[in-house]
C-alpha cells in the first residue's frame, strides 16, 4: 500500500512507482559489476515472488537486477561431502532434483511442503532466505540441515552460518550463491507443520563419530527459528528417556520466545510433545 496526497491509501502499481530499470545479468560476474553501479535502491529479483509483496508493502526501487538468467545459480552438486545447492533454483525444482532426493531425502520432501504448487514454481530457495520474513520456511530448513550459505561479492567469497545471517544485518551488494547441505550420516530429517501458524518444528538427526547429535528447529508466522541441540550419545533406549529429553531440550528455549498468536508456555510444551514423537521415530529405527 502507499499513501499518495488526495487518493489516500492505494495498492501499488506501475502508476504509484516511480522509473525503474531492469538489469539482467548471465553471469555471477556480471551481477557483481552491475550491483555495484546500479542505481539505488536496488532490488534483486528471482522468481518474483516476494518482490511482488515488497511492492504491496510500499517499497520502490530505481534499479531491479534479475537473476533468473544465471545457469550457475541454478545447480546441485556433491562437493566434499556436502551438496551445494544453487540459491536460483525453484521450491518445485529443489524438491524434484535427482541428487537431492537421493543425498537428502526428508530435505527434499520438507520442500514439497511449503505454501502452494503455484508458489513453488517460482519462488527459489536464495529469494526465500534473502527475502528475511520470519514467515517463509526455507531458513528454517536451512538451519535445521546445518547449511552454510556462500556469497559471492567483488572482494571474492564470503561464507556464513545460518545462525550468524539471522542475526546479521542483511548483506549488501553480493549475491547469495548456494547453500551448502552435508550431506553424509543423515539418521532424520522432518519437517512438522501440523500447528502452523501457531508453530512449526523441524527436526534433524546426523550420526557423527560413534554419537547423535539431534536439532530442533521451532519457529513462528513472526519470530526467526531458533535451534535446539541435543546430543543423543549412542542412541536412545526407552520412552520415559525420549520424553525427558524432549522436555529438557524445550527448557532451553528463550523465555521471550513468543508472538501474538503462540505463548512461551504453549511453545515449550507442544514443541516438546512434537519433539518427542520424532524422537520415538528415531528410536524405534
Amino acid at each position: 500500500m502507499k499513501l499518495l496526497p488526495r487518493a489516500g491509501w492505494v495498492a501499488a502499481s506501475v502508476r504509484t512507482t516511480g522509473e525503474t530499470f531492469l538489469l539482467s545479468p548471465a553471469t555471477i560476474s556480471e551481477f557483481t559489476a552491475m550491483a555495484a553501479t546500479a542505481k539505488r535502491p536496488v532490488a534483486v529479483v528471482a522468481g518474483g515472488t516476494d518482490i511482488c509483496a515488497q511492492y504491496n508493502d510500499g517499497a520502490a526501487f530505481a534499479s531491479l537486477i534479475d537473476i533468473s538468467g544465471i545457469r550457475e545459480l541454478h545447480t546441485v552438486a556433491a562437493h566434499d561431502g556436502s551438496l551445494l545447492i544453487g540459491s536460483g533454483l525453484a521450491l518445485f525444482d529443489a524438491a524434484h532434483h535427482p541428487l537431492l532426493v537421493e543425498a537428502l531425502p526428508g530435505i527434499a520432501a520438507a520442500f514439497r511442503q511449503i505454501a502452494n504448487v503455484r508458489i513453488r514454481f517460482r519462488a527459489t530457495l536464495g529469494g526465500n532466505i534473502m527475502a528475511r520474513r520470519p514467515r517463509y520456511e526455507v531458513a528454517t530448513l536451512a538451519l535445521a540441515a546445518r547449511a552454510t550459505l556462500r556469497f559471492r561479492e567483488a572482494g571474492g567469497v564470503r561464507v556464513q552460518s545460518m545462525e550468524d545471517f539471522l542475526c546479521s544485518p542483511a548483506p549488501i551488494d553480493c549475491l547469495l550463491e548456494c547453500l551448502a547441505m552435508p550431506a553424509e550420516g543423515w539418521l532424520d530429517f522432518h519437517y512438522d507443520r501440523s500447528l502452523r501458524p501457531a508453530m512449526t518444528l523441524c527436526f534433524s538427526a546426523i550420526r557423527s563419530v560413534r554419537r547423535i547429535a539431534a536439532r530442533a528447529v521451532i519457529a513462528t508466522e513472526y519470530r526467526w527459528p531458533v535451534a535446539l541441540d541435543v546430543d543423543l550419545g549412542e542412541g536412545l533406549t526407552s520412552r520415559s528417556e525420549v520424553d525427558a529429553i524432549a522436555r529438557h531440550a524445550f527448557c532451553a528455549l528463550p523465555d521471550d520466545f513468543a508472538d501474538a498468536v503462540s505463548s512461551n508456555w504453549y511453545l515449550r510444551r507442544a514443541g516438546a510433545a512434537l519433539l518427542a514423537r520424532r524422537l520415538r521415530v528415531l528410536a524405534n529405527g
